[in-house]
């Protein structure tokens, strides 16, 4: 009986030395960490989450889309070109630029309008363009309000002579986009964290705002530029030019140009020869003196040669 209490009693002391140790070792390295955290925090954030390489990114992407795990994200543009007669460019382009600012439906977003009136006097044709931003399910709708005939138009006008659609894949430039911010996020979350600590030395917190307000500033830019990314595949583009149809009068428009501007031209020279005139007049003067003294000097010289042949 003796001696199973001395080893019961042994056992006792080791597991209370084991318990012991493993306390000791656990408020150590609790207090190693928060040390080495103190002492390097912006090294060791930076070093937690190590950001993986673009191209690894891509190629997830590219593989999930040739999947069918994720769709491609396409940023469609479109333009048209349409023809009518030279009277109806300026109420189409009004009803089309109006239709986009007032129809609520459409969720139009004018991007573009301007107009060139033309010039009867030099047979210079009337032309605008326009430019939208549209939801998918709305180009449609208004290019059939571009192709609707005006009051007078029969049912062949407006001419549409090119329709271009083109589309830019922004797959990638979005997903790396996301996993950049995403990065960016977790980063400042895990900064905030650290200043929390109630242990931090004044320094270390100096470092972890600086280290906040740069990754804050990171965020607000990688925001706007995935929004903007995202907007171009939400929504279309559509350019629209407007332009009348080519007349004998438009083909002309080079000859009756130049003869328009003829009496411009000859009223411009007129100008100028007068302008010359008026600003040689106050040397007129001065140089008919240099002339008179010139020819003076001439006679004396003249004569002095003639005295020596003579002699």
């Amino acid at each position: 009986m003796t001696s199973l209490a001395k080893i019961g009693a042994a056992l006792v002391l080791a597991l209370a030395l084991v318990a012991c140790g493993q306390k000791t070792g656990s408020s150590s390295g609790s207090a190693g960490k928060f040390a080495a955290m103190r002492g390097g925090a912006i090294a060791a954030m930076d070093a937690a989450a190590p950001a993986p390489p673009a191209s690894e990114s891509i190629e997830v992407t590219a593989s999930r889309i040739q999947q069918g795990e994720e769709k491609p994200k396409l940023a469609y543009s479109h333009s048209m070109a349409l023809e009518m007669a030279p009277e109806k460019v300026k109420p189409r382009f009004e009803r089309a630029r109006d239709l986009c600012l007032n129809d609520a439906s459409l969720h139009c977003a004018l991007t573009h309008a301007s107009i060139q009136l033309g010039d009867a006097q030099t047979s210079s044709p009337p032309s605008a363009e326009i430019g939208v931003r549209l939801p998918h399910d709305q180009i449609a709708r208004y290019e059939a309000a571009l192709l609707k005939p005006l009051e007078g138009e029969d049912k062949s006008q407006p001419i549409l002579t090119q329709s271009t659609t083109d589309a830019e894949d922004l797959t990638f430039a979005i997903s790396d986009g996301d996993r950049r911010l995403k990065q960016a996020m977790d980063y400042r979350d895990r900064l905030t964290v650290l200043a929390q600590h109630a242990g931090a030395k004044v320094e270390d917190l100096i470092q972890i705002e600086e280290k906040l307000s740069e990754v804050q500033s990171q965020i607000e830019e990688l925001t706007a530029s995935q929004k903007q990314l995202n907007l171009r595949v939400d929504t279309e583009v559509l350019n629209v030019t407007l332009s009348a149809t080519p007349t004998i009068a438009n083909v002309r428009s080079p000859l009756a140009r130049a003869w328009s501007e003829a009496g411009e031209m000859l009223g411009q020279s007129t100008a100028d020869a007068f302008t010359f005139v008026v600003s040689a007049l106050p040397w007129i003067p001065l140089i008919a003196i240099g002339l008179w003294i010139l020819t003076l000097l001439w006679k004396l010289v003249r004569g002095r040669l003639f005295r020596r042949s003579q002699s």
